[in-house]
């Protein structure tokens, strides 16, 4: 079985990494110009890099004198990020609308239109329709790693282990329906201007 880290490593190589350039990909720099807001949110997001640098990417590399592959090493800071989300999106579940998945997957049948008969609908109710699918598709991929990788372990190293051979999910190519063309048809209708 091909595993997600097996395929990272056929597109970036089997390249190791000192994990001491790592993260140059990861942090973001923060400047002087950047406005206050901006600033604050690169430097949690640089604080949560630094977490995840000395409690997963040190051990990790630890028996191989502070190298990883470059792929393990993005597997983890994906699984590292994804079980943040996760937990708080567990605990923001009842703030969201209920998706109506019947309207959603009205939608993604009435995207099989043809484009003209499409137009016809005008911008809002595009955009409207599309973020319903959107939502749909989101709250599919959520459920499906809650249910195949996080609900299933209980430290990032389980979850690592469990996304890893979830190669087909944790790349975005199982779907409930197929994305693309509902993607294309909308970004076309909603980048024309009436």
């Amino acid at each position: 079985m091909t595993t997600f880290h097996d395929d990272l490593n056929s597109k970036v190589g089997n390249i190791m990494i000192d994990i001491k350039d790592f993260p140059r990909y990861h942090r973001l720099k923060l400047t002087e110009n950047d406005p206050m807001n901006v600033h604050k949110i690169k430097k949690l997001h640089n604080e949560k890099y630094e977490l995840f640098h000395k409690t997963v990417l040190v051990p990790a590399a630890e028996k191989s004198e502070g190298k990883i592959l470059c792929s393990k090493a993005a597997l983890m800071w994906i699984v590292y990020n994804e079980a943040k989300e996760v937990e708080m999106t567990r605990k923001c579940l009842h703030l969201f609308p209920k998706i109506n998945m019947d309207l959603s997957k009205w939608w993604i049948k009435e995207f099989d239109r043809p484009i003209e008969d499409l137009y016809s609908y005008g911008m809002n109710v595009i955009s409207t329709g599309y973020q319903m699918v959107i939502d749909y598709y989101k709250d599919w991929m959520f459920t499906q790693k809650w249910e195949r990788i996080y609900s299933k372990g209980s430290s990032f190293w389980e979850w690592y282990e469990l996304a890893d051979n979830q190669k087909g999910l944790m790349e975005g190519q199982e779907s409930p329906f197929d994305l693309d063309p509902v993607m294309t048809k909308a970004k076309i209708l909603m980048s024309v201007k009436n």
